[in-house]
């Protein structure tokens, strides 16, 4: 019987030599099994033995391929499978690693967070990273500025933040912009009994309002048939598409980008109706300021149009200007201009619109909140002297509601409208739980999984809870460094109170006035992008509440 292996065919003068190498070559495929096995097991040990794979604390990172297998296998369920990955580690962190050698650290943990964005503050810029992945989108904009560029648009909005003027301007807008569209819209869904995307109205009301303070411009987006809006859907398509490219569904984009094929040209499609929008905003600004109207304007725009020339004429901003593509088609300054109008339309539209969607969610399976919050507002109501509208409040009025703060802030800790920020680290560093940090690693604080933390919010993490925010009745605000819906540190939100009086006077406007009904078998789930907005929005039935 022939025996397994490779056979030597010796002639019939075999020497004793012959024999031997025929022994041998039979031998050769064991050797090879062997040789293979102990060479996988050798690289199992030291890919084992490596500090950023095998004994890394968080997802398993493959040769290669790194995390990328379970980041694709969970795709629809991304904020929560890093979370898990964060409570898997004993401080919090863990790293992840991409094809390509892209390395990163993520991080729930609240005293990192302040070491990020308060203590070490200059060693944490946003980098080149993410702000080249989005730079088609909000090119010099505040939110992807760093250095001088950043500065300067903070020192401008700072005060302008700070005005009485200002917040009573927007209490003002967001109060008409509810009386005279929001409302009549809600009541005819209710006549009707019409299902209809509560997500969508909101995105659609606060477009309208940021509109009207930042630029004073009416888009009319909220008025009867709900017309069709082309910046919004360019704008939402634009921040998915280019989402994409960080995520690294698009790893070949700059590619797809220099052919002009595939999504590199659904974006540019986009952004040539988001220009299109902004400089036609910014246009009419200047002509208005031009034409003798400067004292009747008191819109955000209108107060950067007057530094825009001056400020791209500093000798570092002009040569980052004059390197970037689009300088060769629009005015420097009115391109400065407009990175500022699209910042101030996702940060007033996409965030405030997102948080109230997520709360309108979490009230429609907590009616004891709701009821909280009903008896809040009536009672504030019923204590002012006089006859009082149905649907106005002031700012003081608003101030004294706790308890519906409470339960804002709540909403937010659990579906933060922006779940995820990162910054890139300018030189080494060492994090105060000792994650060792080297120069050019992005650095990622989640949001999302800082409020799933037990070790911030005890073991009723999971609950919506709005009395965890409240001390006798009273709203104390949490660290900023726990909690950094808003940011913190240098880089904190200018907005933060204003948004937080127009989200009040919205949800207590509504809430006093409509249960809504979320159709029955719609389970709300976030996708990935920017900001955290629900897949497929939020139908409702709008019921008028029972006084």
């Amino acid at each position: 019987m022939q025996q397994p292996g490779f056979v030597l065919k010796l002639t019939a003068m075999e020497t004793s030599s012959g024999v031997e190498g025929s022994v041998v070559m039979r031998e050769w495929p064991w050797l090879i099994v062997a040789s293979t096995l102990v060479c996988a097991l050798s690289l199992v040990y030291f890919w084992w033995q490596h500090p950023l794979y095998g004994r890394n604390r968080g997802p398993k990172l493959l040769p290669i391929v790194g995390c990328l297998p379970q980041i694709a296998m969970n795709a629809n369920r991304l904020y929560d499978w890093s979370t898990e990955q964060m409570q898997g580690t004993p401080t919090q962190t863990w790293r992840g690693i991409l094809p390509g050698n892209f390395d990163w650290i993520e991080t729930a943990n609240a005293a990192n967070v302040e070491h990020i964005l308060k203590t070490n503050f200059e060693n944490y810029p946003k980098g080149e990273f993410l702000p080249a992945i989005f730079f088609d989108l909000l090119g010099f904009g505040i939110f992807a500025a760093d250095g001088n560029v950043w500065k300067l648009q903070r020192r401008v909005a700072s005060p302008l933040f700070a005005t009485r003027t200002l917040r009573d301007l927007a209490l003002s807008s967001v109060q008409t912009e509810l009386t005279e569209r929001l409302v009549p819209v809600l009541d005819s869904f209710s006549d009707s009994n019409k299902v209809v995307d509560l997500q969508e109205l909101l995105l659609r009301f606060t477009f309208d309002s940021i509109c009207q303070l930042a630029f004073g411009s009416d888009p009319c987006c909220l008025t009867p048939g709900l017309p069709s809006v082309p910046f919004a859907e360019a704008f939402d398509e634009a921040v998915n598409l280019i989402t994409g490219r960080a995520m690294g569904t698009s790893l070949h984009w700059p590619v797809l980008k220099f052919f002009n094929i595939g999504s590199e040209r659904k974006i540019r499609q986009s952004l040539s109706i988001i220009d299109s929008f902004a400089f036609d905003l910014i246009r009419a600004r200047r002509k208005e300021l031009a034409d003798g109207h400067r004292n009747q304007v008191s819109d955000l725009l209108s107060r950067f149009i007057p530094i825009a020339d001056e400020f791209v004429e500093s000798p570092d901003i002009k040569q980052k200007i004059e390197e970037d593509p689009r300088s060769k088609f629009v005015q420097a300054s009115d391109l400065f201009l407009r990175d500022i109008v699209i910042s101030f339309i996702l940060a007033g539209r996409d965030t405030s619109a997102c948080a109230l969607t997520w709360f309108f969610w979490l009230l429609s399976s907590n009616p004891k909140v709701e009821a909280n919050i009903c008896k809040e507002v009536e009672t504030i109501l019923s204590s002012q002297p006089g006859e009082k509208q149905e649907s106005t409040f002031s700012f003081d009025e608003l101030k004294d509601m706790h308890y519906l703060h409470a339960a804002l802030t709540e909403s937010m800790r659990l579906y933060p409208p922006v779940p995820m920020d990162s910054k890139q680290a300018a030189g080494d560093d060492v994090l105060p739980d000792g994650t060792v940090i080297s120069k050019g690693i992005l650095t990622v604080f989640n949001m999302y999984a800082m409020g799933r933390n037990e070790t911030i919010w005890g073991s009723d993490c999971l609950e919506f809870r709005p009395d965890r925010f409240l001390r006798d009745g009273i709203f104390v605000p949490p660290s900023p460094f726990a909690y950094p819906i808003f940011q913190a540190g240098p880089r904190i939100c200018l907005g933060m109170d204003m948004g937080m009086m127009q989200m009040k006077l919205i949800a207590a406007t509504l809430i006093r006035r409509y249960v809504f009904v979320v159709r029955e078998g719609h389970c709300a789930h976030y996708g990935w992008s920017l900001t955290m907005k629900i897949v497929k929005g939020l139908p409702v039935y709008v019921r008028r509440r029972e006084v």
